[in-house]
């Protein structure tokens, strides 16, 4: 429908037959978004887990801020150098997951 079009066009994502907006001041702080500076790739790895690559040496600082920010549909981080591996509970999780970080890169590199 014309209103599903207009909700996508401002962000929104449905999750659950509801949809919720977040903005970039709603995703994280400060910390958060010089973290994602040090993302280079996401990758879904299945519809429960999803693989960051970052800078070299710093996959547990990513993973300090996302913890931090207290993102919910991430429920356990485990951080080796420069690869995160992020825990999801389903797979609508991961496509909030996967939103949440398309956003705050968007802002970053915009």
């Amino acid at each position: 429908s014309s209103v599903s079009r207009d909700l996508a066009a401002l962000g929104a994502l449905r999750v659950n037959g509801r949809y919720r907006v977040d903005t970039v001041m709603s995703l994280g702080n400060t910390r958060l978004l010089s973290a994602m500076r040090l993302v280079r790739r996401v990758e879904p790895a299945g519809p429960y887990m999803t693989v960051v690559s970052t800078e070299p040496a710093s996959a547990k600082a990513v993973a300090l801020a996302i913890q931090e920010a207290d993102w919910l549909e991430v429920k356990g981080i485990i951080a080796e150098d420069s690869t995160l591996f992020l825990a999801l509970a389903s797979p609508s999780d991961q496509k909030v997951l996967h939103h949440r970080i398309s956003q705050l890169l968007d802002e970053i590199f915009d």
